[in-house]
């Protein structure tokens, strides 16, 4: 069994203005989102839209000038009452020490233990555990629309400021709901000891679009989706942009040998990089369709979270290749807002919330074709981006096709 995540180390408070705690939040992300209540937008002194900025603060941040940020609004719902809302820190790297949540649905937690942790107040101790049962769900309240009916919960240590507090389900080692409201029992023994989650299910619906560990995000356009042939058939809920991608083959003989071998790349962890290197005509780029649609009908094989495949040949800008990849990887971001620092650490920082895969086909027409320097990239900034994807510290993987050998990667990452 692997180790219960630890709650604090991806907990925050929110604060108000005058860096008063007025509830909590959770990390959700490498690259800086944060979960929390709308209500604690509101007790922090903003009104519950887009662009309205917080303070929030990590305790367990290591290094003392990383704990203290802001945060703004960048998804909520406008017509439905599920009290959650994304904040996005106003850095996309995490602080050293903080770790993203691993989220998951609540339906298979009805009876499940949970802990939790969050900024209620005990005489002079603020920032406390908690741990309970959670009980099943509730009806929704008429009064309100929601995505999803309320978790209810049976825990003694639920009190305000725990409102945004993560429900770890330590049964199955996942952060299912977002603690919302506690019910006050005007002293009666009865239900004193009741509150409501919001399942975390509903983080995948659109504007927030979250991935969670055990479903399917909720599908996303595809962008530039291959015009010329059908797409393969895959499993649900992958994401897949298969710009300028060839149309595949009818008909398929031979070459098992190579497709074994990529199969073999694909699940090593210690392989980001794969360079598929031949003369023009030779069918690599077949090659790499044909593998891709064996891999999504594959069951027995890691299925990768998305799939960004680009056509150098097509189109050879390599600034529009990560503004497309990066609202692949962050649909509806603006990449126009970013310089290419950001857009890179960006797509970098994604890579590590899931399995994707990178298909880079065409390389050649950006890398030397003769003398001392054959095969260098003529883009440093792309060489730089495959440097770093090389470095590996995720599990996405990229595939290049090429006339020319690959000497962009350090490391043993290049095949």
């Amino acid at each position: 069994m692997s180790q219960i995540q630890n709650l604090r180390n991806f907990t925050v408070q929110v604060r108000n203005a005058d860096n008063v705690i007025v509830g909590t939040g959770f990390v959700v992300s490498h690259t800086g989102e944060i979960v929390t209540c709308c209500h604690v937008i509101r007790d922090a002194g903003g009104q519950v839209a887009e662009g309205v900025e917080v303070n929030v603060y990590f305790p367990k941040a290591r290094k003392q000038e990383q704990k203290a940020h802001t945060a703004t609004v960048t998804a909520c719902f406008l017509e439905h009452d599920d009290d959650v809302v994304v904040l996005q820190l106003d850095t996309i790297t995490l602080p050293d020490g903080i770790e993203p949540a691993i989220l998951g649905i609540a339906e298979s937690s009805p009876g499940h233990k949970f802990k939790s942790f969050g900024y209620r107040r005990l005489q002079n101790y603020q920032g406390l555990p908690a741990e309970g049962k959670i009980v099943d769900f509730a009806e929704s309240p008429g009064d309100r629309i929601l995505h999803g009916d309320p978790v209810m919960l049976s825990s003694q240590h639920i009190d305000s400021g725990m409102s945004g507090s993560a429900v770890l389900d330590i049964e199955r080692n996942l952060v299912v709901g977002v603690i919302a409201e506690t019910w006050d029992s005007g002293g009666s023994e009865k239900d004193r000891d009741t509150s409501f989650a919001v399942d975390c299910r509903v983080l995948t619906f659109d504007p927030m679009c979250l991935q969670l560990a055990d479903a399917a995000p909720t599908p996303q356009p595809t962008i530039n989706s291959n015009p010329t042939g059908e797409l393969p058939v895959s499993q649900p809920g992958i994401v897949l942009n298969l710009n300028n991608a060839p149309a595949p083959l009818e008909e398929w003989v031979g070459r098992v040998d190579f497709l074994k071998i990529l199969n073999q790349d694909w699940v090593d962890p210690n392989c980001s990089i794969v360079g598929l290197i031949g003369f023009g005509g030779e069918g690599k780029s077949s090659l790499t369709r044909r593998w891709l649609e064996n891999l999504l009908q594959d069951s027995s094989l890691p299925q990768p979270s998305g799939v960004f495949w680009w056509g150098f040949y097509e189109k050879n800008n390599v600034l529009e290749f990560l503004e497309t990849a990066l609202k692949f990887l962050v649909p509806g971001i603006d990449p126009y807002q970013l310089n290419w620092a950001e857009k890179v650490n960006f797509i970098h920082g994604m890579l590590k919330s899931g399995r994707y895969l990178f298909i880079l086909d065409g390389l050649e027409v950006l890398q030397q074709q003769e003398g001392d320097d054959y095969g260098e990239l003529t883009s440093l900034d792309l060489r730089d981006f495959l440097r770093e994807f090389a470095a590996g510290e995720h599990k996405s993987f990229c595939l290049i096709s090429s006339r020319a050998p690959l000497v962009v990667c350090q490391g043993n990452f290049a095949k």
